[in-house]
């Protein structure tokens, strides 16, 4: 059985010592997390080092753990920030404070955390919405303006300081599928499915879209790279979420259907209604699997089930259309 918990890579910029590792184990294990510690240069040894304790992780999946809780959420992160700042709070040892940084593991994200933070950031740090960002997004610094009495977002790229208000997830389409956190025997099958050159076109396509999802692509950016429209992204998201890797095979019926328009099920009908050697596929009749593969192969639909076309066809035994044109067996 895999392990699917959330995956956090803990990064001190000295250290760690293995009193350090087994306690912050212990805080990551707290929140139902697994924590990998180790240690970092961030610009050399003490005093050059930045004095950073970085978490590296699913940034979007790491603050929606704290959401779940409800109401105690915001005391719940205010509680977790305070453990980790307090490892190495001694300014006798360490010379000054640290900081404590939380980076997202799929772009130049991060929010910066400091023991000096009033208790208006942690009442709206959660209500901060880091779902427009993905691998394509600028390098982006989030901190606690005072001034302001608010998060900004930096941009790191500029060549003088710019800061911009943060969204908000209360501003934004909260309807934004992102993959569930996965485990590494999940992640290998579908790594795979996705270079298997004999793979249903299909499941190959499902595949495709959940690992780069998971590699912190929003459904806009994968459609693009899919030449999808963005709703299927949007469906097979959805239902991976739903059903794991069962939802990338053809047969999946779904919990979300994908969407068929009136242009593609007329196409879909004439395709069905002829014979596969007339589309160059060296089969005697379409069967409900190969007429499938050969849409979405060929970019006539960018999606469909299984229980879709047996539902058309179906349609069609009703009509001339199949006895006219007999290239479909029965489904």
């Amino acid at each position: 059985m895999t392990d699917a918990r959330l995956h956090v890579r803990v990064l001190l910029d000295t250290g760690p010592t293995l009193q350090e590792s087994r306690e912050i184990e212990a805080i990551f294990g707290d929140l139902g997390m697994r924590a990998d510690v180790e240690g970092h240069s961030y610009g050399g040894p003490p005093p050059t080092s930045a004095f950073l304790i970085v978490v590296n992780t699913d940034l979007l999946s790491f603050m929606d753990t704290f959401l779940a809780q409800g109401a105690s959420g915001r005391r719940s992160f205010e509680r977790w920030a305070g453990r980790l700042l307090a490892l190495r709070s001694d300014s006798r040892m360490w010379g000054k404070q640290h900081t404590l940084k939380l980076e997202d593991a799929q772009c130049g994200l991060s929010i910066a955390l400091t023991q000096s933070l009033p208790p208006a950031a942690y009442d709206t740090i959660l209500n901060i919405d880091v779902s427009g960002f993905d691998r394509g997004s600028p390098s982006t610094g989030i901190d606690w303006n005072p001034l302001l009495n608010r998060w900004q977002a930096h941009l790191h790229s500029t060549p003088r300081p710019i800061a911009r208000r943060v969204a908000l997830r209360s501003e934004v389409d909260t309807d934004t599928p992102r993959v569930r956190n996965i485990g590494d025997e999940d992640l290998r099958a579908m790594w795979r499915l996705s270079e298997d050159p004999n793979v249903h076109a299909v499941t190959w396509q499902r595949a495709k879209m959940v690992l780069w999802s998971t590699s912190g692509w929003r459904p806009s950016a994968i459609a693009e790279k899919m030449l999808v429209a963005e709703r299927c992204v949007r469906t097979v998201i959805h239902n991976f979420n739903a059903d794991a890797l069962s939802s990338l095979a053809p047969v999946y019926s779904g919990r979300h259907r994908p969407p068929l328009n009136g242009d593609e099920e007329r196409e879909i009908r004439r395709i069905a209604a002829r014979h596969p050697a007339d589309f160059g596929v060296s089969l005697r009749l379409w069967d409900i699997d190969a007429l499938s593969d050969f849409l979405v192969s060929q970019g006539v639909v960018d999606d469909i089930s299984h229980a879709q076309l047996v539902d058309l066809v179906q349609e069609m035994r009703h009509s001339v259309a199949l006895d006219d044109h007999p290239g479909m067996s029965t489904p």
